[in-house]
This record gives structure tokens, C-alpha cells and sequence, in this order.
């Protein structure tokens, strides 16, 4: 078939599906909400889903900006609605993320709507997640013209673990990766069905909202761009290039400059990344090899920041990127979703070959490139034999279930240690925050965390290092004797950051969580010399 020419699916492909292939679509959305709102309350947040619940009060990362190493009155919950900024602050007040911003503007609105507990933030992410299986099932039916390949994608998609812990998350990525799939059903469409202004205004938005979720969505970008350049023909490759220009255009106009602000807080957010090790070149590619499987199930293969004793899963894994190859001459319009899988992960490998980082061990950074894989496990043996077409997608599938139960095995214990904290937490009561060797802005961090769970309402002390011997004469007057900290990491004795203080341990005083791998003392300060 030439390159661009229609297919001939009818308009209606939603209204020729059987109505076992409907019933089909209607159980993998069942089976999609219910592994996706299974437990979705039973972990407590960690630091980047405090940050979105932050962001969108309209404060920034406010908790960057805390004086630090001086007692201050503590600023109470830097997450709560209350005392929050209007919605539409939220677009101009993150000069110190490195994110857009609408992600967190839909947060704050559905928020307002259903309140402000783990709960009801987390499941927002649930609505976009589901949206995205439907695009997938959509873009693929009027692509193939085969229903059952468009339901083994989708299944693959609704069972996946990142799908399924992005879900489960107060973060964007199950709203990234629906406004990718809309993006290529809209394309899709155009090439199939047509082109028409609804069409190209649909793609238009798909592609901002893409770009106003998160700056790495320049890769499937790049995809749609490449498929249309390669698979439209004349007039409608040119209106879908437009339309994807416009929707950049528009984009760089409303958020640009603020974009511009952020560029100067990306090496302090993510200096935790950086790979020192000698190995960084062989460990990056192998990571990169085994993100296929990590794509589907952690547990497929379960992988660290130094992965070598996987060595025997790389080559196994990386077939995912060449076997493709040979299916896109009779079957070009395979080729989206080629580019969808494999551009995603070239330009997170770059990045880590050029800037010595380790995005390639952390799958949200890779997680778009997931609906091309299921995509093209589905399609794999399509023109096999009846019997085998869907062995391969049914059998991964499978796979994928039996090892989803690690999505519901964490927890960040930062509600443990809220816990412990409330127990004492009572007006006056002096609480130090002490990175003790993270980067400075992890006392902030530790701050943001506790605040969220812990009504801390005694003067608050943010240490980025060891204080200075006399450091209790910074306490305001009329603080009690007693004393918590707060460590960012084991010590084994808090003077070592607090000169002077009792060095009391045991489990009255001093508590490990080792999920956050912080420490909580309890320290009783003696009166001073000559008090009553």
C-alpha cells in the first residue's frame, strides 16, 4: 500500500466491533481500575508526591526556599489547601521545578472537588490512566483494522506494573502517557479516516497538553513528527506537521518564559542522579537492554542502579528493539509505534552517556515508550497462524499479573515517622530538620514530608550542617527542654550535629525507618546552669 494511502476502515470501526469485543474492551477496563484502585491507599506518599500536593497550593517548592541553619516559627503544612494561593498562581510560582505546570493545575481543581487526602489525589491519576488504554484500543483498531490486536494491546496496557504504579502515584505520568496516546489516535485518524479540522484541532491539543505534562514529551513528539513525515501523503502530512507546530508554537508562547526561569534549578534537583561510577558507559546500555522487560514488570526483571548480575536477561531483552524491524515492511503502520518505543528510550540513553546520570535505572523517565512495546507484542504474530497469533501477548500478559503484587509491597514510612513526631509535637516543642549529608535542600524536604502527616507547631531549625557550639542560644524563649531531630540519614549520635545534647539512645529515644532511611531522635536537654 502506498505510503499516506487510506485505509479502509469505515468511519464507524467502534460500531463494526462484535459484541464479545466490546464486552472484551469493558472487561480489560474492569480489570485495568480495579488493579489500579487495589491498595491505592495503603502506602503513604513519597517526596515527589509531596511536591505535586505543594505545587499545588500555588507555593512552588516552597520548602526549597525555608531560611535555613536559624530557628524559625514553623510555617505549618506547605501541602494544605489552607492559606493556599489561587489555582491560576500555580502557572507563574515554579521557578524552582522542572516541570510544567498542568499536571498540578488539574490537582488543585480535583482537589477542591474531592478533598485533600492521599486518597482522593492519588486517584485522580486512575481517570487518565483508564483514558490512556481507550486511546491505545482506538489508535490501533483503526490502524490494523483488527480488533483483537487493539484488545491484546490494551490488556498489555492494563496490566503492565509502571501503568499500574503511575496510576497509584500524585504524579503526572499517567496523564503524560494519555495525552501521548491521544496524540496518536487523533494522528491515526487523520491517516485512516481522513483529515479534518476536528481531527487536527484534537492532535493540536493532545500534543500541548503533552508538552504543558512534562519536557519529555519531545520524544513521542518527535515519533508523531517522523510518522507523518514517512506515512502521509501531500496535503495531510503537511496540516498534521502544522498542526503539531502550532500546538510547540503555542506552547513556547504560554510557557517559555517560564521555562527559561526553571533552567537554573535543574542541576540542584537532580544533582542525585549523576553516576560517578567508572563503569557508566556498559552500565547505561545495560540498562537501557533490560527496559524492555522493566517496561512490563519489575519483577520480570528486577534491576538496580549497578545491574550486572542481570547480564544474561540484556540480550534476551534487547531483541524487543530489533525483531520490530523486520515486521515494518509488510506492516508500515507499525512504524508509530516502533518510534514510540524506541525514541523515548534513545533520548534518555543520551542524556545519561552525555550528563553521566542514571535515568535509564528509573522507568518513570523511560515509561512512554510503554504503549509502543505492548503495541508491538500484540501485533508480533498477528499473520501467524490462528492458534498462535495471541500465545505471545497472552503468555506476557499472564506473566505480568502473576508478578504485580510488588506495586502494593512499599511504603515511605513517612507516616510512620509523622506518627512518632505527633506523639510529642505540641506548641513549643523545638524540631530540627538536618539533611546530615544529603544535599542542603533535603532538610526542607524532610520538613515538607513530616508537615504533611504531623501537626508541627514548635519553632522549626532546618540544618544543612553540624551547628556551631552555643547553637541553643538561637532557640526562641519559652521553648520547652525537650528536643526532636530529624536526620536525612543514620548517625549514631546526635551531638554530632547538635553539640552538647544528651546522647541517650535506645528505643525511647531514637528510631530508625529505614524505607526513608531516617533517623528520629527524642532528646531532653538539661536546664541550664543556675535554673530554677
Amino acid at each position: 500500500m502506498p505510503a499516506g494511502t487510506a485505509l479502509t476502515t469505515p468511519p464507524g470501526a467502534w460500531r463494526s466491533l462484535a459484541r464479545g469485543q466490546m464486552l472484551g474492551l469493558l472487561l480489560i477496563l474492569g480489570l485495568a481500575a480495579g488493579l489500579r484502585l487495589y491498595a491505592i491507599s495503603d502506602s503513604s506518599f513519597w517526596l515527589d508526591e509531596f511536591c505535586s500536593m505543594e505545587v499545588s497550593t500555588g507555593r512552588g517548592l516552597a520548602h526549597v526556599a525555608l531560611p535555613t541553619n536559624v530557628f524559625i516559627a514553623s510555617p505549618g503544612s506547605l501541602t494544605s489547601l489552607a492559606g493556599a494561593r489561587p489555582w491560576w498562581s500555580i502557572w507563574t510560582s515554579m521557578r524552582l521545578d522542572n516541570h510544567p505546570p498542568l499536571y498540578f493545575i488539574l490537582l488543585r481543581f480535583w482537589r477542591d472537588l474531592f478533598g485533600e487526602g492521599d486518597t482522593a489525589a492519588r486517584s485522580m491519576s486512575l481517570i487518565p490512566s483508564l483514558a490512556a488504554i481507550i486511546f491505545l484500543f482506538d489508535a490501533v483498531l483503526v490502524s490494523t483494522r483488527v480488533p483483537l490486536v487493539a484488545l491484546a494491546g490494551a490488556a498489555l496496557m492494563a496490566v503492565a506494573m509502571p501503568q499500574v504504579h503511575f496510576a497509584q502515584e500524585a504524579r503526572g505520568y499517567s496523564l503524560l502517557v494519555a495525552t501521548e496516546l491521544a496524540a496518536c489516535a487523533a494522528l491515526v485518524r487523520c491517516q485512516c479516516l481522513g483529515f479534518s479540522p476536528r481531527r487536527a484541532i484534537a492532535m493540536a491539543c493532545a500534543v500541548l497538553a503533552m508538552l504543558l505534562t512534562h519536557y519529555y514529551a519531545v520524544a513521542p513528539l518527535a515519533a508523531l513528527g517522523i510518522y507523518a513525515l514517512c506515512r502521509l501523503r501531500d496535503k495531510a502530512r503537511f496540516k498534521a506537521i502544522a498542526a503539531m507546530f502550532a500546538a510547540g508554537l503555542i506552547f513556547a508562547v504560554a510557557w517559555g518564559p517560564f521555562l527559561w526561569q526553571q533552567h537554573s534549578s535543574v542541576a540542584a534537583n537532580n544533582s542525585w542522579q549523576i553516576d560517578g561510577s567508572s563503569k557508566h558507559v556498559s552500565m547505561t546500555v545495560l540498562r537501557a537492554a533490560v527496559l524492555p522487560l522493566r517496561l512490563l514488570s519489575e519483577n520480570l526483571a528486577v534491576i538496580s542502579l549497578d545491574p550486572e548480575r542481570y547480564c544474561a536477561l540484556a540480550p534476551i531483552a534487547a531483541i524487543a528493539y530489533v525483531a520490530p524491524l523486520f515486521l515494518l515492511r509488510k506492516r508500515p503502520h507499525l512504524l508509530l509505534w516502533y518510534l514510540i518505543f524506541i525514541l523515548p528510550v534513545c533520548m534518555v540513553m543520551a542524556i545519561d552517556l552525555a550528563d553521566h546520570r542514571l535515568q535509564t535505572s528509573i522507568v518513570r523517565y523511560t515509561q512512554l515508550a510503554g504503549p509502543g512495546l505492548y503495541v508491538l507484542i500484540a501485533a508480533a504474530f498477528a499473520e501467524a497462524r490462528p492458534r498462535y497469533r495471541y500465545l505471545f501477548p497472552a503468555v506476557t500478559g499472564l506473566a505480568c499479573l502473576a508478578t504485580i503484587s510488588r506495586v502494593y509491597s512499599s511504603d515511605t514510612d513517612s507516616q510512620l515517622l509523622a506518627d512518632a513526631l505527633n506523639a510529642d509535637a505540641h506548641a513549643g516543642v523545638p524540631v530540627v530538620f538536618a539533611s546530615a549529608g544529603r544535599p542542603d535542600w533535603y532538610a526542607g524536604a524532610l520538613y515538607l514530608m513530616v508537615s504533611h502527616y504531623a501537626d508541627v507547631r514548635g519553632p522549626i531549625l532546618l540544618l544543612t550542617r553540624p551547628a556551631p557550639p552555643g547553637w541553643d542560644q538561637w532557640l526562641p524563649q519559652q521553648t520547652t527542654l525537650r528536643l526532636w531531630l530529624v536526620c536525612g540519614r543514620p548517625i549514631d549520635r546526635p551531638d554530632r550535629l547538635l553539640p552538647g545534647v544528651p546522647t541517650l539512645t535506645g528505643p525511647d529515644n531514637h528510631v530508625f525507618f529505614p524505607a526513608m532511611g531516617a533517623d528520629l531522635w527524642k532528646i531532653d536537654r538539661p536546664p541550664a546552669a543556675g535554673a530554677p
